[in-house]
């Protein structure tokens, strides 16, 4: 059930910015049905009882202790800190109406929002379900717009924006090294090596290059 049916709801967008456009949307959607708006707290309230609050994962922490019968995650690939926002915030909120989360986005790599994917992919996780439709899908958008944005792109920032892919090594500077390369592997010989090493510290593997 959602805030037409009379119940608390909560949409959450990865920044402040993001939010306000999708605020002004929905009151403007909500506004024959709306019995007060909050601008301040981001709260509307409809004549059914329901109410539609809004809020920005730049501090998740703003919503704990509150009670939804559903919420929506926008965009939730580019919410840094979602997993912290799920399991400590979030989720929390849905409990007492044993509620329904969707989380909705483009692809950002393997991050969280990759793990949630992969749930509603697994036959025994009955309680998720997972969709993954390219943007050719959407009626509304022509086909031909589709296929002039793939000449403009890379092949894999396409795959990605348009595809929803999941693709390893999201944001790398170097790719397809291997089929890039121009010279055959050879064994080493004796000789002066020099190494230079990048570690991967946190979000990207560690590179080694070794030069004679």
């Amino acid at each position: 059930g959602g805030a037409v049916d009379g119940l608390p709801v909560a949409w959450f967008s990865p920044t402040y910015k993001m939010l306000a456009q999708i605020w002004r949307d929905v009151v403007a959607w909500a506004a024959p049905v709306t019995r007060n708006v909050s601008v301040s707290e981001k709260r509307v309230e409809l004549v059914t009882g329901g109410t539609i609050d809004m809020w920005s994962l730049e501090n998740p922490d703003a919503a704990r202790g509150r009670k939804y019968a559903g919420v929506f995650v926008d965009e939730a690939a580019m919410v840094p800190v979602l997993e912290e926002a799920w399991q400590a915030v979030i989720r929390p909120t849905l409990t007492d109406y044993a509620g329904w989360a969707t989380f909705g986005s483009t692809p950002r790599g393997m991050n969280f929002f990759k793990t949630l994917y992969d749930l509603g992919r697994d036959p025994g996780q009955t309680d998720w379900a997972s969709w993954q439709l390219a943007t050719v899908a959407n009626p509304y958008i022509p086909a031909d717009e589709v296929e002039a944005a793939r000449r403009d792109m890379t092949a894999r920032r396409f795959n990605q924006e348009y595809l929803a892919e999941f693709l390893e090594g999201e944001g790398y500077v170097f790719r397809n090294v291997t089929d890039c390369s121009t010279e055959a592997v050879q064994e080493p010989e004796e000789g002066t090596y020099v190494a230079g090493v990048d570690f991967g510290r946190s979000n990207d593997y560690t590179a080694i290059c070794v030069v004679d």
